[in-house]
């Protein structure tokens, strides 16, 4: 079961979670939130590029940011975040933990830590956690690997500020219409500051009116406001072979949400592309007609 058992690299949706982290930690502010991008920076005894490394993004705030999905943007938040407190974050929403889950063969995944690496790594010097680790954690790789299940429950969280207990059946009812297991709705709040709230939601919605990017152009006339963060992840298959997973998280009505979405596609196009899905899915719960093509023949299922 791929949903609740296979674990994947979320890449770039991750840092709306190493974002919430930055928020709280007031690294982030409205008053204190840009950051300069210069196609490359050295960061940790490295030099990192950004994928517009030649001229750079330039001056970035946070909806930028993660509207681009500037990994200098993210690594300069990490830095002054720490490890610490990005981990603790993804604990809070449920990340590298058991759901709770009604049906069996769940797994847990695995949250970057300080203490993960020292029980990961054999050698003494490969124990050391060092800042090239929290940059490449705020992006979504290193240790960082969940089912689409927990990203599902995560992003819950920071749509809603609950963690909430996923379950497969909603109620039981008899033929005469009585409730033999009734509806079981648990959730605990998280306590996440309001202005981290409402910062990383609009941050979200601002990826889907990026006119930009294959999600912009599904999204920005959708009738319901869509929160959402692209992924490109890599990975490897099972010969071992590099491969990229696209992944995409979303939830709607972005004020006010219904709906959470987390998907994967084993070496898959780019993160973007795989808006795709989301898109036809909340056109289906919504009872809104597409008004955009498919992808050709990557989604083209007609006839098969």
């Amino acid at each position: 079961n791929r949903c609740i058992a296979e674990t994947y690299t979320p890449g770039s949706t991750f840092k709306t979670v190493s974002g919430m982290a930055a928020l709280e930690a007031g690294v982030v502010t409205p008053n204190n939130q840009v950051r300069i991008c210069r196609g490359h920076q050295e960061i940790g005894g490295f030099v990192w590029y950004c994928y517009m490394r030649y001229t750079g993004h330039g001056a970035l705030d946070f909806a930028r940011g993660m509207a681009t999905s500037c990994n200098l943007y993210f690594f300069q938040n990490a830095v002054e975040t720490g490890i610490d407190t990005i981990s603790e974050t993804a604990r809070r929403i449920g990340l590298g933990e058991y759901p709770g889950l009604d049906i069996s063969g769940e797994a847990a995944g695995i949250r970057p830590s300080r203490e993960v690496k020292r029980q990961l790594n054999a050698k003494p010097e490969d124990k050391t956690w060092f800042i090239a680790d929290t940059c490449q954690t705020s992006i979504g790789q290193f240790y960082n690997s969940y089912t689409m299940m927990q990203m599902a429950r995560g992003v819950t969280g920071l749509a809603t500020n609950y963690l909430v207990t996923p379950h497969f059946i909603k109620e039981v009812v008899s033929p005469d219409g009585t409730i033999l297991v009734p509806e079981k709705i648990e959730r605990e709040p998280i306590g996440f500051k309001e202005q981290s709230m409402s910062m990383l939601r609009t941050a979200m919605i601002s990826l889907s009116k990026n006119m930009s990017t294959r999600t912009g152009k599904l999204l920005h006339d959708f009738p319901v406001s869509v929160a959402c963060k692209t992924g490109t992840a890599e990975s490897f298959n099972e010969k071992m072979e590099p491969i990229s997973n696209s992944v995409f998280v979303c939830f709607a009505p972005a004020d006010d949400p219904e709906i959470v979405i987390a998907h994967a596609i084993s070496d898959g196009a780019y993160g973007e592309y795989s808006s795709d899905i989301s898109y036809r899915i909340l056109c289906e719960y919504f009872g809104i007609q597409p008004t955009h093509e498919r992808m050709g023949p990557y989604d083209d299922y007609r006839g098969r």
